[in-house]
């Protein structure tokens, strides 16, 4: 393949020890790999839970930048971070290059932005000005209610928007709220796709109303895609699942919407996403 960006990995699923994210693709000659998917959520409030341990990013080839390393999954003792994948030969004059333009901006010409930290819900900064690739958002913190996952970071030109990052889950005695997943990042203008949205926190046994709510997925590039809306959230308790979040909406001059997220398991089953 002679032009275009990899895949990024997908969130692993959540039990009590929570899946391993799945690995980001290798671009073409002329493009990033694809960011490493989160890993996923064990169940925060015993001692047997155990996240999901981040998936790698892959690898570029010629012009580009590998992936970011995807995210530890958080419970009760959090996962492993996954490793980020390899820049291209020119990876060193893009390094040099992108020293003046964060200095000046706060941002790289030509690389991809920083995920937000797991557990703290904070978004995802954006890629470079030129290329590059969001970062994640960050997932939401278990508690008393669950907190919002952080939206994706939006690509410049040309790359993916980040994935948005998981809803955390109500685990205190008295009842609570499920965070949302966080909304996917936009792709690059011109090239590119949009990022997934983060699932929706998982419903603990005290938890009011349905789980969490799937994150909405990015709007894609002029020539891309939508990304993905976040599935929505398992209902641990006697509640409804959450619902799924919407696609994100096709570049201007065609591809395809992003696909609506699955509605979360539960007594009565969540809603899916309305497709972009």
């Amino acid at each position: 393949m002679l032009f275009g960006d990899g895949g990024a990995g997908g969130t692993g699923g959540f039990s009590v020890i929570g899946g391993t994210g799945g690995s980001g693709g290798k671009a073409g000659l002329i493009g990033s790999g694809g960011n490493g998917g989160a890993g996923g959520q064990g169940i925060p409030d015993i001692g047997l839970g155990l996240g999901g341990t981040g998936g790698n990013g892959g690898n570029a080839v010629l012009f580009g930048v590998g992936g970011n390393a995807g995210n530890p999954g958080i419970a009760f003792a959090n996962g492993g971070a996954g490793t980020a994948g390899s820049g291209g030969p020119l990876q060193p004059v893009f390094d040099a290059l992108n020293a003046p333009s964060q200095a000046l901006t706060g941002r790289p010409l030509i690389g991809n932005g920083t995920n937000g930290a797991p557990g703290t819900g904070l978004n995802g900064t954006p890629g470079g000005w030129l290329l590059g690739n969001g970062g994640a958002g960050g997932s939401g913190a278990s508690g008393a209610n669950g907190q919002n996952g952080g939206a994706g970071g939006s690509a410049g030109l040309f790359g993916s928007g980040g994935a948005g990052g998981s809803g955390g889950e109500s685990t205190g005695a008295a009842p609570g709220f499920n965070g949302a997943g966080g909304a996917g990042g936009a792709a690059g203008l011109l090239f590119g796709t949009g990022g997934a949205g983060g699932t929706g926190g998982t419903g603990g046994n005290a938890s009011l109303l349905a789980a969490g709510a799937g994150g909405a997925g990015g709007a894609g590039g002029l020539f891309g895609d939508g990304g993905a809306g976040g599935n929505g959230g398992f209902s641990r308790g006697a509640n409804a699942g959450g619902a799924g979040g919407a696609g994100g909406a096709a570049g201007l001059l065609g591809n395809h919407g992003g696909v609506g997220g699955a509605g979360g398991f539960g007594t009565v089953g969540g809603t899916g996403g309305i497709g972009g």
